[in-house]
């Protein structure tokens, strides 16, 4: 599939953007993520997730820099699908039970039960579940409208035709 590079691409710099943006109002936090800062108002076992989360991110950045130059910009049309299709997908699974959407994203993703928090925890305080099915839903319904803008510009590129040069 030429298509899936780009795809991929989308998909987890959208995710990243979102992110990033969802933690940069907790400033020890997004510095953890950022810069490296040490975490000090965090449990062991909060601490331990949030690592787990860094090595997630890392990868997720790798993946951008392995799939940037397989990008071929000729499969603007059947990435445009895919990023229709994929969001729909999770948005009707995320909608029927979100709960076990979040338990099957963290048993596929995370190797340990750390994301296992209690209640009152101050990772569970500041992003509880509902933040979570919101950023969610904001994701994917950003990857559907890039979707639509990639096939809306392949269908215009479509019908341009190239000029042709006339010599005198």
């Amino acid at each position: 599939m030429k298509s899936l590079p780009l795809t991929i691409f989308i998909i987890i710099a959208t995710i990243l953007t979102f992110f990033y943006i969802a933690t940069s109002p907790n400033q020890e936090l997004y510095d953890y993520f950022t810069e490296n800062k040490e975490l000090t108002s965090y449990t062991e076992k909060e601490a331990i997730h949030l690592e787990e989360v860094k090595t997630l991110l890392n990868l997720a950045f790798s993946i951008l820099f392995i799939t940037a130059p397989l990008i071929n910009l000729k499969t603007i049309k059947q990435t445009g699908k895919q990023l229709i299709i994929i969001p729909i997908i999770l948005s009707l699974t995320a909608i029927i039970s979100f709960n076990n959407f979040f338990i099957y994203f963290h048993k596929i993703f995370f190797t340990t039960n750390n994301w296992l928090l209690p209640s009152n925890s101050l990772l569970i305080q500041t992003y509880p579940l509902s933040f979570f099915y919101k950023i969610t839903l904001a994701i994917l319904i950003t990857i559907l409208i890039e979707g639509i803008i990639l096939l809306q510009t392949s269908h215009s590129l479509s019908h341009v035709r190239p000029h042709k040069k006339h010599y005198i």
